[in-house]
């Protein structure tokens, strides 16, 4: 995948979607073979860091308790401005 691609998993309920994100984000590890990332093994990568290049969008909404600006911001790293807020929504709408 190039760095500006987005990719979907996208199937049944009960289908290994979940699963494929936990085993990515190294919530767990696989029972047997591997993960690799650009050829090297995925556990070799800071945790931190590996979890930062990764976006998730659940199809269950979870806010946390913060104001709604603060929840359409959240992930952002510093400041966002009121103009990012509207864009967000705009594209969410």
């Amino acid at each position: 995948l190039d760095f500006s691609e987005t990719v979907a998993l996208v199937g049944e309920s009960g289908s290994g979607k979940s699963t494929v994100i936990s085993l990515i984000e190294r919530f767990y590890n696989p029972d047997s073979g591997g993960i690799l990332l650009d050829g090297v093994e995925i556990h070799k990568f800071k945790l931190g860091w590996l979890r930062q290049q990764m976006g998730l969008m659940s199809q269950e909404l979870v806010l946390f308790n913060e104001t709604i600006r603060a929840n359409i911001a959240y992930g952002k790293r510093g400041e966002v401005s009121e103009e990012e807020i509207l864009d967000a929504l705009r594209l969410r709408h």
